[in-house]
C-alpha cells in the first residue's frame, strides 16, 4: 500500500509538471511505479495508475519490480507482468524497466549470497563466560529515558518533538508495556506542524 501511495504522489507531481509547462510538450513524460506483483490486486492498482497517467498525457512508466532477478520469478509473477504489459500497450504507455540497481544489490545477492563482501571488524570486545565468548557493546549502548519515565507537563526528558504534549503525542500512564509510562500517538489529521515525530 505504501508503494502505491508513493507512486500516486509521483504521478500527481508529474501531472502538475505537465500542466505547468505552459504549452511545451515534452517527448518523455514518465511516472514511477514500484510494485512486486505479488498478487492480482497489484495488477489492478497499476491499471488505475496507468489509466490516470494516460488520461493526463503521460507516456512512460518507469517500473521497478525486481527485474534484476526476473529469471527467478515464478509463473504467477510472469503472468501478471504480461497483464501489465497489455495494460500499458492499451493506453500507449511505454514500460521502462528499472534494473541493474547498485544500492543493496538485492537482485545480485538473490542469485548468490556469497557475492556479498564482509565488513572488517577491529578491536571488538568479547567477554568469555563459562567457556563461551559473546560480543559486548563497547561502550554500553543505552537510550536516555528509554522508558519515558521522566516527563513533565511540557516535555519528555531526552526527547523532542514538534508541537506540544497533548496534541499528537500524549504521556500515557495506563497503557504501558513496562514501567509506569508510555507515549501514545494519535490525532494526526490536520496538524501539519506536528506530524507525530519523536526525536
Amino acid at each position: 500500500m505504501k508503494r502505491t501511495v508513493f507512486s500516486f504522489f509521483i504521478l500527481v507531481a508529474l501531472i502538475g509538471a505537465v500542466a505547468c509547462s505552459r504549452g511545451k510538450i515534452y517527448p518523455y513524460r514518465w511516472f514511477y511505479v514500484s510494485n512486486g506483483l505479488r498478487d492480482d490486486s497489484a495488477v489492478e492498482e497499476i491499471r488505475e495508475l496507468v489509466q490516470t497517467a494516460s488520461e493526463h498525457g503521460l507516456n512512460g512508466m518507469y517500473f521497478s519490480s525486481g527485474f534484476d532477478a526476473i529469471d527467478l520469478k515464478d509463473d504467477d509473477y510472469l503472468s501478471r507482468l504480461e497483464q501489465v504489459k497489455e495494460i500499458c500497450a492499451e493506453h500507449n504507455v511505454e514500460i521502462i524497466p528499472r534494473c541493474l540497481d547498485v544500492g543493496y544489490n538485492g537482485g545480485l545477492l538473490s542469485h548468490d549470497r556469497n557475492l556479498a563482501a564482509g565488513i572488517p571488524v577491529e578491536d571488538a570486545l568479547f567477554v568469555v563466560k563459562a567457556g563461551k565468548a559473546e560480543l559486548v557493546a563497547d561502550p554500553p549502548v543505552s537510550i536516555a529515558n528509554g522508558g519515558f519515565e521522566k516527563y513533565s507537563r511540557d516535555a519528555v526528558a531526552g526527547f523532542s518533538f514538534p508541537g506540544k504534549i497533548g496534541e499528537v503525542v500524549f504521556v500515557d500512564t495506563e497503557e504501558v508495556k513496562q514501567g509506569k509510562a508510555a507515549l501514545r500517538f494519535e490525532n494526526f489529521g490536520g496538524k501539519e506542524g506536528n506530524p507525530g515525530r519523536l526525536i
